[in-house]
């Protein structure tokens, strides 16, 4: 995409703007679509596709290659116009070891310990679940079974993209909102504060639908209760202690979604 077609793009007035800091990257699932700048240059990225694969990516690379080039002479002609020699600029061994107390402190943080506990405990169970996964045709479009087995399949198959979607994410958005919320008493500034919100707005959004997806799984696999239940119940001690912590997560506003 060139400079043009993204400045145009950037200009629309129907965009929301920041609607896409803030939201879990679903954009198959999404309403907002319309809205979302970022959706908008990923879809005139994909208009440009070859169809060749490699081509695509090579091409992919090249613009990344010169976009970057771009911002490193804009970049040094900022700090010319500020009278700063890049080439003197030291390396704030201070800022650096507090960034690194706060990369430990969240690592080391129970939330995090927590979410990452959730990441294995799912996975555990789906594949120990995934031969009958594939059994069921889960992961493939069966058209020979009768109709109500694949409006299971599919129900069960939508249920599994939900847990997948943010069984990772979750853990992300977390760990973002604890580093947020570090810099934030570190820096004294309120912008980190912010986006730790909203990030965890996110992840708590994630880990209801989340919660919602396994307990249609228990009605998917009765006897599969037991384990499910206790998948639950780690999410939603994880839930409850990331409120605590963030307590004024819930009332984050994101651009677009919560302001309607």
């Amino acid at each position: 995409m060139d400079n043009k077609n993204l400045k145009d793009l950037a200009q629309n007035p129907d965009f929301i703007p920041g609607i896409y800091n803030y939201c879990d990257r679903w954009c198959e699932k999404c309403p907002f679509t319309s809205k979302c700048l970022n959706y908008a240059m990923q879809k005139e990225r994909f208009s440009e596709s070859t169809g060749d694969m490699e081509k695509d990516n090579e091409v992919f690379w090249q613009e990344l290659v010169e976009t970057l080039d771009d911002t490193i002479r804009l970049l040094k002609d900022l700090m010319k116009e500020r009278g700063i020699d890049i080439d003197d600029i030291a390396v704030d061994e201070e800022y650096e070891k507090k960034e690194e107390d706060i990369r430990n402190f969240t690592k080391a943080h129970p939330l995090t310990k927590m979410a990452d506990d959730y990441i294995r405990m799912a996975e555990v169970w789906i594949k120990r679940m995934q031969p009958g996964f594939v059994n069921a045709g889960i992961y493939l479009e069966n058209t020979e079974e009768p109709l109500a087995d694949r409006d299971r399949t599919s129900g069960i198959r939508d249920t599994l993209d939900i847990i997948r979607w943010y069984q990772y994410q979750i853990s992300v958005k977390i760990q973002r909102g604890l580093q947020g919320k570090q810099r934030a008493e570190e820096f004294n500034e309120d912008t980190f504060m912010y986006d730790a919100n909203g990030s965890v707005k996110v992840a708590l959004l994630g880990i209801d639908r989340s919660l919602a997806a396994w307990k249609r799984m228990t009605v998917f696999y009765p006897n599969e209760e037991d384990p499910v239940i206790d998948i639950m119940i780690l999410l939603g001690r994880l839930r409850g202690k990331t409120e605590k912590e963030f307590p004024e997560a819930r009332k984050f506003v994101r651009p677009g979604f919560d302001d309607r």
